[in-house]
């Protein structure tokens, strides 16, 4: 397998105004207040129309780059050779995220789903004030997913081999004389983990971004 793909392409954009307004109101800004504000959201409007008819005609046609070739030995055993990318990728998700999208509360355990976001759940918290009700709730919101993050990266790490032969370490003993034995229990719960990870992924797959 080589997957060779670029970057996405940006289009240019001017900020002028926004910038200013965002520094100056701390993104809590509506309309201009004055004449400058105006004078500065006309000039990033003119300048964005120039941008949009010029370079970014280029930059809208331009695709980005993917090159992918699969050998055939990839496919013997195609859970593995997708762990092996796609656990890099969640781990790398996992430190650059700018957000978190919205997950079931039945999906993560009960202690994280405080503050859940409905208006019964939240409001036996009304002594907070807005702000601060606020704050925790979003703050639940990234506590849950990075919850769920972390079980998708267990699952792909126990496929991956980074648990290396996780199953051994369900068995005891040193195979003498069939004394060796085995943690069904054990061995089927870190099975359901893994299988609840692989879920997650696949139900929150549309959640994968930065």
């Amino acid at each position: 397998m080589k997957v060779s793909i670029g970057p996405y392409t940006n289009r240019w954009t001017c900020n002028i105004h926004t910038n200013y307004m965002n520094k100056k109101y701390d993104y809590q800004w509506e309309d201009n207040t004055n004449r400058f504000e105006s004078m500065l959201e006309r000039i990033e409007e003119t300048v964005q129309t120039i941008y949009n008819v010029t370079v970014n005609k280029y930059f809208d046609n331009k695709q980005r780059r993917v090159k992918i070739k699969i050998d055939n030995y990839d496919t013997w055993n195609m859970d593995h050779s997708l762990a092996l990318i796609i656990l890099p990728m969640l781990k790398q998700l996992k430190q650059t995220k700018h957000g978190s999208p919205y997950v079931d509360l039945e999906d993560v355990p009960e202690e994280l789903r405080l503050h859940g976001g409905t208006s019964n759940e939240l409001s036996q918290y009304d002594l907070f004030s807005s702000d601060e009700h606020d704050q925790l709730c979003w703050d639940a919101m990234h506590a849950r997913w990075d919850w769920v993050v972390d079980e998708m990266i267990f699952a792909f790490e126990c496929l991956a081999g980074e648990h290396v032969d996780w199953e051994d370490q369900f068995w005891t003993g040193e195979g003498v004389n069939h004394t060796r034995v085995w943690d069904k229990e054990g061995h089927i719960e870190w099975g359901k983990r893994m299988d609840n990870g692989f879920r997650l992924f696949g139900k929150y797959y549309r959640g994968l971004w930065d």
